[in-house]
């Protein structure tokens, strides 16, 4: 059986597309009870108004990031598409993760709180990951190795 490591690659994204989405899924509900349950608004916890469109913007990202994915296992030309929404979902995990250590600096709590526990603490790091190696798989893609020439 013959190896293709552009399907690899695309079922890497598509798998890391997944995981980016449910984490993102998971960790959106977490923030909205947590603001359900201590009584703080959704825009003071994200920052602004600007961040918490951003934090929607995340999750449509990433949505469109999994479906490049499965574009891209059917062999559709959705390289760069995966590529710009990849630099997108990591740019905005950055600056919501900037956000909220800064809430919760000012509030005196544990990010873990925030977050739901310190399991879902740690799947924001794990979704930061995932978000750099799909930059990483659909840079890969853009840009393929070069294959050396037989000296005769």
């Amino acid at each position: 059986m013959e190896r293709n490591p552009s399907i690899w690659r695309g079922a890497g994204i598509f798998a890391l597309g997944v995981l980016t989405l449910g984490i993102l899924l998971r960790l959106a509900w977490n923030l909205f009870v947590f603001c359900d349950e201590y009584n703080f608004s959704p825009e003071a916890v994200c920052g602004s108004g600007l961040d918490l469109g951003l934090l929607w913007l995340r999750l449509l990202a990433a949505l469109l990031l999994l479906l490049g994915g499965l574009g891209l296992l059917f062999r559709l030309p959705l390289v760069r598409v995966v590529m710009v929404l990849s630099v997108v979902n990591l740019g905005i995990s950055l600056r919501l993760l900037g956000t909220l250590l800064l809430f919760c600096h000012r509030q005196c709590m544990a990010p873990a709180l925030v977050c739901g526990s310190a399991l879902h603490w740690g799947l924001l790091w794990v979704q930061l990951i995932a978000a750099l190696a799909l930059l990483l798989c659909s840079l890969g893609r853009q840009f393929p190795r070069r294959v050396s020439k037989a000296s005769p």
